[in-house]
């Protein structure tokens, strides 16, 4: 007889427990026995009674019945804290959850869930605002002062380098920045001599600010008032679209109204006008198509218009033309003409294609009621950041007035299907324009504002938006009504 035989034996002989093979010091039966079907019986639904059972079961090396009880003990109690912490579940958010793959779950579900009605949006594995997407595409972080920085940028700055505007000054150089002096090409030189140095149409003022690059031949003082509402501007444009371009914008300011008037209807070193429509004639703002840099042969396409402190109400006229300017950039950076540039790269430094203005504006897939009046929008029918009591659209105000004095809103049909051109007419039809997008963005017509989010949502996803834009018209011209109660008109 073997040593296990004679141990089997013994414990039936004197009815003791079997000892379980592998498990030294924990005792359990070789099949169910009638102790635990009558204490299981005996406990019923009663769960102080279940739970006493459980314990028991795992002091007795019963452990699958010890789960089994406490199973059947949460489906009477389900809120039964030592019964789910025994079974290894976990408490979170209110609820138990049988293991951490669940719980995982669960949070990725709450998370996906919490961020999208944020308006937050996945990017490779985590939820970031929309308006970050453009920068994070392109591999740029969040750098310590705040700005997007792509990763060489911020080695720069951790090796001492600083950003002066868009140029980067060496650390050996920096004392120069603390005397409150300015690199302009090779020099250094204090801010009324950078003034005249930056005049110059060759060499404008660079500055940027969150999403804007402004351009300016301005002085100083004057680009420190611009940059703001441009930067205003691209946050009300973001409204429009429901996007941000992938690169930052950048626009124009001449200082004076005539600097501007020549570089549009002259151009620079024979390159010929910038203003390849006339349109300088009839717009305070406008997009130079036709821009290329007399050195480089760089196309430099903008919205460009002027700031002059010295003209009458210069200051506050400025506010509205550098956002005009502003929205036109957003919207070409939006919706740009990649063919025609293509061949006027290829062109290089010749000068512009034959045609090119003509093939460039072919190209726009937005209609340019939506691309004009996007910019009017930004730039005459915004919410202002006024003073208690004083009213956020005064703008709005303003500009239907204007719009009245040149002859009222035009039918309907002949704004959505306007050009634009040299005609002075066409101020008026932009005005009309830029109504129709602040319904648009600002009306609370149900029916309109449920188009206008169809096309956000497509336009962001990179969909065809023409069929939706031409629904949209339809829904803006069954509701005149509203739109004319919403001006006043």
């Amino acid at each position: 007889m073997s040593a296990q035989t004679t141990i089997a034996a013994l414990c039936l002989a004197l009815a003791l427990p079997y000892p379980a093979m592998g498990a030294p010091g924990r005792t359990r039966p070789l099949h169910l026995d009638d102790a635990y079907q009558k204490r299981l019986e005996a406990a019923g639904s009663d769960v102080d009674k279940l739970w006493d059972l459980a314990i028991w079961c795992e002091d007795t090396g019963r452990d699958k019945e010890a789960s089994s009880v406490l199973r059947r003990l949460i489906r009477i109690d389900p809120d039964h804290r030592r019964a789910r912490e025994k079974l290894g579940h976990i408490l979170y958010d209110g609820q138990w959850f049988t293991s951490e793959k669940k719980l995982a779950k669960y949070k990725a579900e709450e998370e996906a869930r919490r961020a999208k009605e944020q308006g937050l949006v996945e990017f490779d594995g985590r939820w970031v605002d929309p308006g970050d997407l453009p920068f994070l595409e392109r591999g740029l972080v969040r750098g310590p002062d705040g700005a997007w920085r792509s990763p060489e940028e911020l080695k720069k700055l951790e090796e001492g380098w600083v950003l002066q505007d868009l140029i980067w000054i060496a650390p050996d150089e920096v004392d120069q920045l603390d005397a409150g002096l300015w690199k302009c090409g090779e020099e250094w030189l204090d801010l009324a001599a950078a003034n005249r140095f930056h005049r110059r149409i060759e060499h404008p003022w660079r500055i940027p600010g969150e999403g804007v690059i402004l351009r300016t031949t301005a002085a100083r003082e004057t680009a420190e008032k611009a940059l703001p509402e441009m930067e205003r501007a691209y946050r009300e444009m973001r409204r429009v679209f429901g996007r941000l371009p992938a690169e930052p914008v950048e626009a124009f300011l001449a200082g004076r109204a005539d600097e501007l008037g020549l570089l549009c209807s002259e151009g620079l070193r024979g390159h010929g006008p910038i203003d390849g429509r006339g349109l300088i004639e009839s717009m305070e703002a406008l997009f130079g198509e036709s821009w290329i840099d007399p050195g480089s042969g760089r196309w430099l396409g903008a919205g460009v218009s002027w700031w002059d402190p010295n003209e009458s109400d210069g200051d506050k006229y400025g506010v509205h033309r550098a956002r005009f300017a502003l929205g036109l950039s957003f919207v070409e950076a939006l919706d740009p003409s990649p063919k025609s540039l293509a061949k006027l790269r290829k062109a290089r430094k010749k000068g512009l294609p034959k045609g090119f203005a003509a093939s460039y504006y072919a190209e726009k897939k937005l209609p340019p009621w939506l691309r004009w009046g996007s910019a009017v929008y930004a730039a005459r029918y915004y919410r202002d950041q006024v003073q208690r009591g004083g009213d956020p659209f005064w703008t709005r105000v303003w500009s239907v007035e204007n719009l009245e004095r040149r002859g009222g809103l035009p039918p309907l049909d002949e704004v959505f299907s306007m050009e634009v051109s040299g005609l002075r007419s066409d101020t008026r039809f932009t005005l009309a324009a830029g109504l129709v997008v602040a319904f648009l963005v600002d009306g609370s017509c149900v029916e309109v504002r449920e188009r206008m989010d169809e096309f956000r949502a497509a336009f962001r996803e990179g969909r065809e938006t023409g069929k939706i834009l031409a629904k949209l018209r339809k829904e803006v011209e069954k509701h005149e009504k509203e739109l004319r109660a919403f001006a006043g008109l």
